[in-house]
């Protein structure tokens, strides 16, 4: 698909990066050729990075590349065995996915070498910044709740709903009256959360879907919502508690806000960097599909 330096990328290769994202749950563009472009320039990149740290002679140890790959076979609950099969039927030998994973650390190392002492933060720095940009830092709007939920398919017959309807109203009618939430909840509620209670933890904006979020955000703490249909069944929801966004104080966010305009330094100068290298270097793409960035 790709020459850089006389070195080749195959498609082949690209479809191993492809199933490495895959199965580390990284996230994908949906779009399966826009996701094969992004690998490819990515692979691109990487490979003027992995040529550089060779010239540099930087070696990866063996048990960083086993090390790594034991923690991909994990995420799959697959013994090795197992994982070289899976390996197998997505035309991958176990030799190659090595090859692959000592390439990626060599290219951390690389930008660690190179990249990481040119991109530091001081002290004042951060501070300012801060001062500038507190929207960055302000945290959003926090729930805690509890929630039952009668399940019910999205498709099923309006006999079924009215009759899950009319159990999670009398649900509620109970609470009101006196009943505990979460006594309710263990007894009554047939989600995963129902053993404790309806528990929920802490939610923030974007973590549920939109017609559950509506409802809990706009209660007050103590308030028993009305039923709430999603495409699980009929929710309840109690908020027990709600933070309002606030600006943590610059005392006790000080290595969150350098670590931020630490990584938007580390991509300027990564970028900067590469650019110096692609100037120095051949490359020519084979091919690269069709489409149209929006």
């Amino acid at each position: 698909m790709a020459e850089v330096n006389g070195e080749i990328i195959l498609q082949s290769e690209v479809s191993e990066r492809l199933f490495q994202f895959k199965t580390a749950g990284q996230p994908l563009d949906p779009d399966e050729t826009r996701a094969t472009n992004q690998i490819l320039d990515m692979m691109i990149d990487e490979k003027l990075i992995i040529q550089y740290g060779k010239e540099k002679e930087i070696k990866v140890p063996d048990r960083e590349i086993q090390s790594r790959i034991d923690d991909a076979r994990r995420r799959m609950g697959a013994s090795m065995k197992d994982f070289e099969m899976v390996l197998a039927r997505e035309g991958l030998t176990l030799e190659g996915y090595r090859k692959m994973v000592s390439d990626q650390i060599l290219a951390g190392k690389v930008v660690s070498m190179e990249i990481r002492s040119q991109a530091e933060v001081t002290d004042e720095e951060a501070l300012e910044y801060y001062n500038e940009y507190p929207e960055k830092f302000r945290k959003p709007v926090t729930l805690r709740a509890r929630h039952i939920i009668l399940t019910l398919a999205e498709d099923a017959p309006s006999e079924e709903e009215k009759k899950v309807l009319a159990r999670i109203r009398d649900i509620r009618k109970k609470i009101i009256g006196g009943l505990s939430f979460a006594e309710a909840a263990k007894e009554m509620s047939q989600g995963p959360s129902a053993p404790k209670g309806g528990d929920l933890g802490e939610i923030h904006p974007g973590e549920m879907v939109e017609s559950f979020e509506k409802a809990a955000f706009a209660l007050k703490p103590g308030e028993v919502s009305q039923p709430v249909r999603t495409q699980f069944g009929y929710h309840l929801i109690l908020v027990e508690k709600r933070d309002e966004p606030q600006l943590p104080p610059y005392s006790k966010i000080k290595v969150e806000v350098k670590n931020y305009i630490y990584q938007e330094l580390m991509s300027q100068v990564r970028e900067e960097w590469l650019k110096r290298l692609k100037k120095e270097s051949f490359i020519d793409i084979k091919k690269k599909e069709k489409w149209t960035r929006k």
